[in-house]
């Protein structure tokens, strides 16, 4: 496989780190790929579902240290959704980037409780948080609530409804199951430090003391800035700061995160990515 040849819509199913090699399937038959190392950046949702040994999940082979095991264990990985109304011109201040609604009651604080705007496009995004974030009204029914809450803040300049709506549902999403990492209560506050924790390969005596094979990448591998895109382009860009770029946003991109001298990967691991010539992105999921 050529170094700069990327897999799209495929599902991996096993990850084997010994080697290393990837395994996914195409039309239910199963290809596999081998490097030296696999840099994983699967959302920390999938990688619970994993370490559960569910079958829709990857499995890893052999299975993950114990460490990393219960630090995907005990991390929190909460649920946040949006609602993304696109309308035909903006009926609310533009000098305004977002605007927050109050809800009446506990239960439904999490409902809608901020609008941000886009800046060069007529559209707003509710946030739904807490037990709000488990949509399970039909879209209509929660553009209706939407819409109700504008008509309530902008009276009549508000429209009877938006042009277009677009829901996000990332607990019901197989390829994410939940949205944002976070350290949760009682916890020490090291488990995105055991996170970012190369694996090594398991040697003859049962013992992970062989080369490092899996790098964990994303927003749950950081401590100081979990639950945001930040973190996971970070984590990404870093291991090739020092090689050309395609293209001139790549450039700009990269330029960007080196200035803030805070990268998630040591210098050491810097260097050894890019001595390796055959990395593995296993998956890559996006979220809005």
């Amino acid at each position: 496989m050529a170094a700069d040849h990327i897999l799209l819509a495929d599902t991996v199913s096993s990850p084997i780190f010994t080697g290393v090699e990837v395994q996914y399937k195409i039309d239910d038959n199963i290809n596999t790929v081998d490097g030296d190392v696999c840099l994983c950046t699967v959302p920390l949702g999938v990688l619970k579902r994993a370490v559960s040994e569910c079958s829709d999940a990857p499995k890893f082979e052999p299975p993950l240290p114990e460490a990393t095991v219960n630090a995907i264990h005990e991390m929190g990985f909460g649920n946040f959704n949006k609602v993304v109304l696109i309308f035909s011109r903006p009926f609310w201040d533009v000098t305004q980037n977002y605007f927050g609604h109050l809800n009446h009651s506990r239960a439904s604080r999490g409902e809608m409780f901020m609008f941000t705007a886009l800046s060069k496009a007529p559209v707003l995004i509710a946030m739904m948080a807490g037990e709000a974030a488990n949509l399970e009204a039909p879209n209509e029914v929660i553009v209706r609530k939407a819409m109700n809450v504008l008509a309530n803040i902008f009276g009549s300049a508000c429209p009877k409804g938006p042009v277009e709506a677009v829901i996000t549902r990332w607990h019901k999403d197989p390829f994410a199951c939940g949205a944002y990492a976070y350290i949760p209560c009682g916890s020490e506050g090291d488990l995105s430090d055991v996170l970012a924790e190369p694996v090594r390969a398991q040697m003859d005596d049962g013992s992970y003391s062989g080369e490092e094979r899996v790098f964990f990448a994303g927003e749950h591998t950081s401590g100081r800035y979990p639950a945001s895109v930040q973190q996971v382009l970070k984590c990404i860009v870093s291991p090739f700061l020092n090689q050309t770029l395609p293209n001139r946003w790549s450039t700009v991109l990269v330029k960007r995160i080196e200035t803030t001298s805070q990268l998630s990967l040591t210098s050491r691991q810097n260097t050894l990515f890019r001595k390796k010539k055959r990395v593995l992105l296993p998956i890559f999921w996006p979220t809005l």
